[in-house]
């Protein structure tokens, strides 16, 4: 997997690139108004769900044991039909009044 970098971060939008170019998340398209706590959570939730890579466990090999067992790890996962590689974790999404901030790290 590749490394998650975190482009640009403006007061509309976040720039990121996780190998395959640079993609946009406009904050427009996260529900509600200001930065409550509650939205900022969205945010976080909408970035790391852009950030995963995932895979229709339909599409895995009949041999790859990730195919049948949950690998329940961090970085490595189920979620639903699909097999869940994280590399990255948005720790948090915050607002300091300001500006919009963001943490990401690697397991």
């Amino acid at each position: 997997m590749v490394a998650i970098r975190i482009v640009e971060i403006t007061d509309t939008y976040l720039d990121y690139d996780k190998g395959d170019g640079v993609q946009r998340l406009l904050y427009a398209d996260i529900p509600g108004n200001g930065w409550p706590q509650q939205r900022l959570n969205r945010a976080r939730d909408r970035l790391q769900d852009l950030l995963d890579f995932r895979q229709p466990l339909a599409d895995l090999p009949v041999d790859d044991p990730d195919k049948t067992t949950d690998p329940a790890l961090p970085d490595l996962f189920w979620d639903g039909t699909d097999l869940v590689g994280r590399n990255t974790v948005v720790d948090w999404f915050r607002w300091d009044g300001v500006r919009l901030s963001v943490r990401v790290s690697n397991p």
